[in-house]
């Protein structure tokens, strides 16, 4: 049960909610200490019981979804704390952001309303994800700082900081577009977690499926192309249970997937191309695909494109050797499967790609 005003007295409401405004007045006063003295081991403890005190009290009367929200940021504390995260001006902005946003819910919440244009869900995932990260994390920082305030620009000293990372989101045009997307980028990286050997594909698919749309002067709309590449193959470790005709009339569990991915996108509004590239990336140039053996130009032409990368992708991970000789085997592998299994039309694309990253 979620507590509301009515379930207090006028000095019970007076007294949490001065403990929760000194808290979060706390923890700004804290962060912006922080940033003028990082190393301060002392300031970070502060900064984490101040966090955990506001869940705490979040707790005490049942607002635990909003707690769950604090959690998240707690643990991004807690890792800055032991070491695994350093200090930095772009999680000052999303500890800061995060923390007002926790306000305007608890607002809400204890009028009895909801905040409807804001999804926790979608930031708390993204911030979930940020201590668990061996190498960079610049760029789902920026997602939630911009889920959280969509006019967020981070600090221009922090541009090549955080994490040590090249900021690939951005390259790939993740943290400028829609909510939807980075949601789905979210899932993308949580499936990859289950797939042994699957560790950072989304991101090199992302590149190589950019880099050729761009070269070919984007036939394909970018956010769209990043939607279908972001969720194409999601369901693939899924043991699926019997779908009806209705929803997708073939068999087998490697056909489903397909199924569930475009059940899955189906439920967002807009994404109708993507939902197409996913729907036909199995299918082959030459009419020898599934699920409805199209041909040319009968399919759509992100999926030829996709198809095109999704090969290279993972004949290249397949390989050890990363070199330029190692990856002109990769292309040279592929040559032959240009005008049947693949739309020739991308392999010059792919060409240029392969030479602005590796030669």
């Amino acid at each position: 049960m979620t507590l509301t005003q009515q379930d207090f007295d006028e000095d019970m409401i007076r007294e949490f909610g001065d403990e929760f405004t000194e808290a979060c007045e706390l923890i700004e006063q804290t962060l912006d200490q922080l940033a003028d003295d990082p190393e301060n081991q002392d300031l970070v403890n502060e900064l984490f019981r101040h966090v955990h005190t506001v869940k705490g009290n979040l707790r005490m009367v049942e607002f635990n979804d909003i707690a769950a929200f604090v959690h998240a940021i707690e643990d991004i504390i807690d890792a800055i704390r032991n070491q695994q995260l350093h200090y930095d001006l772009l999680l000052k902005d999303v500890t800061l952001l995060a923390m007002e946003k926790v306000q305007d819910m608890f607002n809400a919440a204890f009028a009895g309303e909801s905040l409807d244009d804001f999804d926790s869900q979608a930031v708390q995932d993204i911030l979930e994800q940020i201590p668990l990260q061996q190498g960079g994390y610049r760029h789902l920082v920026i997602d939630a700082c911009r889920l959280l305030d969509p006019g967020y620009e981070p600090p221009a000293d922090a541009a090549s900081t955080s994490g040590g990372e090249t900021p690939q989101a951005e390259e790939t045009g993740l943290s400028e577009t829609a909510p939807d997307l980075v949601a789905f980028h979210q899932m993308a990286i949580r499936f990859e977690d289950r797939m042994p050997g699957w560790e950072q594909r989304t991101e090199y698919l992302l590149e190589i499926c950019q880099s050729m749309n761009e070269i070919a002067g984007e036939p394909v709309e970018r956010s769209q192309l990043a939607a279908a590449v972001c969720l194409h193959d999601i369901a693939m470790d899924t043991e699926t249970p019997p779908l009806d005709d209705d929803i997708w009339p073939m068999p087998g569990a490697a056909h489903r997937h397909i199924a569930l991915a475009l059940r899955l996108i189906g439920q967002y509004a807009g994404w109708e191309t993507a939902a197409r590239i996913i729907a036909q990336h199995h299918e082959r140039y030459d009419g020898s695909g599934f699920p409805q053996g199209l041909k040319r130009d009968e399919i759509e032409p992100g999926a030829r494109l996709l198809a095109v990368a999704g090969r290279f992708v993972d004949l290249s991970m397949d390989r050890t050797d990363f070199s330029k000789a190692g990856i002109m085997q990769t292309l040279k592998t592929m040559r032959g499967e240009f005008g049947r299994r693949l739309d020739p039309a991308w392999l010059e694309p792919l060409i240029q790609t392969i030479r602005q990253r590796y030669c």
